[in-house]
């Protein structure tokens, strides 16, 4: 019996160094055949335009074969390959096979071979297939496909990032656009290797079919934000508004003026009506981040328009309806907070309907590998650098063992910073260590506790404002170093009692 968790780290840094597909599917075949019997390897993927199948690319062990289209037979409907043909699974030559042969020679002719044929599934759909083959007949097992299916995801990245780049060569990039999602929010998180991110994946993608509110809960830089926006792309408010407010960020005496608006009038300088967020989000999605932040006298009133559907604006007596789902997001102990009277227990319960908590990378170490690899790629992509930079492997490894503190926001601002020192050589990642420390034990990182991080954050502010002579605003100042808003780090200062 394999392991698992040996057979991933193994395979994904072994195969996913490069982004061209040939070498992709060459390091492939080396790597595979430690664990599966193996001769070939096939990354396909469907043209719905034409009906047929292009294979990227067909690597053996001495022949490459690249671009071969195959057009799909008259017994295959293009309504029943979208619902998902092939499916899953293995094909060893026998009678039944033989039976069937016309429904999947075209994919791997099976005639004294054994193939596995994989779905790659973007958005729900199938858009295209990896395959792999030995030349002798009865070999592979369901053992051997579910090993393989551990690498179905980074697989189907694999195959969308070269779809694009070759449609981007070809000018002709329209023909799949409905094909591939370009969703980053499908993106970030189609990407993970981890079963229990996959599991969250599959739930996020359920309660986006109703309206329920959802509340997402996890550390700073896990990814909240991209969560909600793709429960908002995949429900049927796709094409209404997605509004956000971050409840931490704005001083609390204009709160209420930012979620419910005000009327002409209503204070000094009100020169016209203004919508709130909730209107603005009408028949749409509401996304309130850091909504442990919200003060108790907004708590009242946004549990107002969430039980009755309904808002006043500022300086109006009239009840304006709204249609609008809510998704919040905090990594704050919300149940903690009930029971030290700073949340109202009643907002809790309508706000976690659906709760969904999304973990720490340092609990997903599977993703990261992949994860660095289409950070980098994006980032290149932004600063217009053609060659992308390889991550050696005992680099990797160091990657993989850091903890990320800050998660994937923190790997997005040092893969950025990695870029901008070393794209025309290799990446090192020789400052990982500087800055913030955190043990590199478990138990001592930052945890589900508050306590830990409020000290973290409040030690952090602290030494910035000591090396700024506590100046919080201008070029100099804390806020500008902090990269936050002035407001904002006076509303954090009078949280954590710094004053």
């Amino acid at each position: 019996m394999i392991n698992n968790e040996m057979f991933l780290n193994d395979t994904i840094l072994n195969i996913f160094k490069s982004t061209d597909v040939e070498t992709l599917l060459t390091n492939s075949l080396k790597c595979l055949k430690r664990y599966i019997p193996i001769d070939m390897i096939d990354l396909s993927y469907y043209l719905e335009e034409e009906h047929s199948i292009l294979r990227l690319c067909t690597v053996e062990e001495n022949r490459t074969y690249k671009d071969l289209y195959i057009k799909l037979p008259d017994s295959i409907k293009p309504e029943d390959f979208k619902r998902g043909f092939p499916n899953d699974c293995v094909y060893n030559y026998n009678e039944r096979v033989a039976q069937t042969e016309n429904k999947t020679n075209f994919i791997c002719p099976t005639e004294g071979n054994s193939c596995i044929v994989l779905q790659c599934r973007n958005a729900g759909h199938v858009i295209g297939n990896l395959a792999i083959k030995v030349y002798k007949e009865n070999v592979y097992t369901d053992e051997h496909k579910n090993l393989l299916r551990l690498l179905a995801t980074p697989y189907t990245m694999a195959l969308c990032t070269a779809i694009t780049a070759r449609e981007m060569r070809n000018s002709n990039y329209s023909s799949v656009k409905n094909s591939i999602s370009q969703d980053s929010a499908l993106t970030n998180f189609a990407m993970s290797v981890e079963p229990d991110m996959n599991k969250l994946l599959t739930q996020a993608k359920e309660v986006a079919e109703f309206s329920s509110a959802v509340l997402l809960t996890g550390e700073t830089g896990v990814g909240k934000e991209v969560f909600a926006n793709f429960i908002h792309s995949n429900s049927d408010r796709k094409h209404e508004a997605f509004i956000k407010i971050n409840c931490g960020a704005i001083p609390e005496t204009l709160i209420d003026n930012e979620l419910f608006g005000h009327e002409k009038g209503a204070f000094t300088g009100a020169d016209s009506s203004r919508k709130g967020r909730f209107e603005l989000a009408h028949n749409g999605t509401l996304f309130l981040d850091e909504v442990g932040e919200l003060p108790l006298n907004s708590q009242t009133k946004l549990l107002r328009a969430l039980q009755f559907g309904e808002i006043e604006r500022l300086g109006g007596g009239k009840a304006i309806k709204v249609n609008v789902r809510v998704i919040s997001a905090t990594n704050k102990n919300l149940p903690k907070m009930v029971k030290d009277g700073t949340f109202r227990e009643d907002l809790f319960w309508r706000l976690n309907v659906f709760p969904i908590e999304i973990p720490p990378l340092r609990e997903r170490k599977g993703d990261i590998p992949i994860l660095l690899r289409h950070i980098t790629e994006k980032i290149c992509r932004k600063f217009g650098i053609k060659n992308i930079p390889e991550i050696d492997g005992s680099v990797m490894e160091k990657l993989i063992s850091y903890q990320w503190p800050g998660n994937v926001r923190e790997m997005e601002n040092i893969v950025e910073r990695e870029i901008i020192m070393n794209h025309a050589t290799e990446m090192k990642f020789e400052h990982i260590n500087t800055g913030m420390q955190f043990s590199s034990q478990p138990e001592q990182i930052i945890t589900e506790s508050n306590i830990a991080l409020d000290h973290v954050m409040k030690a952090y502010i602290l030494k910035t404002l000591h090396q700024t002579n506590w100046r919080i605003s201008g070029k100099n100042g804390a806020a500008y170093i902090l990269g936050i808003h002035p407001n904002t780090l006076r509303h954090r200062m009078k949280k954590l009692g710094i004053f």
